[in-house]
């Protein structure tokens, strides 16, 4: 293996674009940490319920299972740079509207007086007045279905900006100290999350609005000192109706690939019922912690 074939670490530290992308994966992952387990726990501190907390893990992950085809498709076909940039732009509007909610809470909860039924797993007491959270729960969860659906679109273009603006022998080295940064941003954004939760869900939702902000002017840095993605070359679609079928097309592209390739379907397969079940087992965690030990959100985020 000759000099300019070996990978080199150095040549990717040394690498400003994917050290400015570096940062911006980096402070993106914090947010999504903070935001994360704020809304764990502002949801299972006003419903109590475990099936909520569930609920929340599965729409926090479905964006990556149905939306993953799609955004693989879109970072082939237009600037990855742009699609990263539009992500961090609709989490901090995402972020944003968790901000609203929160301030609105007491607003949009409503207060019914018991008849002998119950609401949201509250057990009725004659006279008692039962707050009714369906109102602030349901524009929680669009939301974090947006912001999660923007992840889903983030991921895959950073890994396809990083093959190009990365030598081809240092892929393998970029792509550990990506996965490390992951690892590293998320044990950090926990437990700032943690602190921050146990202070006041306002900071959280700000603090990861702050994060998905800082993100999008780091990814709007790489539009100056970073390679333009190449044009891909495809026939000129003649109306709306043609370039649905050509993005179609390029789906199916990918389907046809996991067809051929049975491993690959299995992989997908035990990924993604391993996420799915990880994540409706991990809300447990604060049922445990804070329904069973009476322990706070600093305690989750250690």
């Amino acid at each position: 293996m000759t000099q300019d074939t070996k990978p080199s670490t150095r040549e990717v530290l040394t690498n400003a674009t994917f050290m400015v992308l570096f940062a911006a994966q980096f402070t993106e992952n914090i947010g999504r940490s903070i935001s994360g387990l704020a809304l764990e726990f502002l949801i299972f501190g006003l419903t109590e319920s475990p099936l909520l907390m569930g609920v929340l893990s599965i729409i926090w992950l479905l964006p990556f299972v149905i939306l993953a085809p799609i955004a693989g498709a879109l970072a082939d076909r237009f600037d990855q740079r742009k699609l990263m940039f539009y992500s961090n732009i609709v989490s901090a509007i995402a972020s944003l509207g968790f901000v609203i909610i929160y301030l609105f809470n007491d607003q949009l909860t409503q207060i019914h007086y018991s008849v002998g039924q119950p609401v949201l797993n509250y057990l009725n007491v004659a006279g008692q007045p039962i707050p009714n959270y369906l109102h602030v729960l349901w524009p929680l969860f669009v939301l974090c279905f947006i912001n999660s659906s923007s992840a889903a679109f983030f991921f895959p273009s950073r890994n396809a900006y990083t093959r190009l603006i990365v030598k081809k022998k240092n892929l393998l080295i970029a792509n550990s100290v990506g996965s490390s940064v992951f690892q590293v941003a998320t044990i950090i954004g926990f437990v700032l999350a943690g602190l921050l939760a146990a202070k006041s869900y306002l900071l959280s939702f700000i603090g990861d609005a702050s994060t998905f902000a800082v993100s999008g002017i780091l990814i709007g840095v790489i539009f100056f000192i970073g390679k333009k993605s190449p044009e891909v070359v495809r026939e000129k679609s003649k109306n709306i109706k043609q370039e649905m079928k050509q993005f179609k097309e390029d789906i199916a592209v990918g389907y046809r690939t996991i067809r051929k390739h049975p491993k690959i379907s299995y992989m997908l397969l035990v990924f993604s019922f391993i996420t799915f079940s990880f994540g409706a087992i991990s809300v447990l965690f604060i049922v445990i912690l804070q329904g069973e030990m009476g322990l706070g959100q600093t305690w989750y985020g250690i």
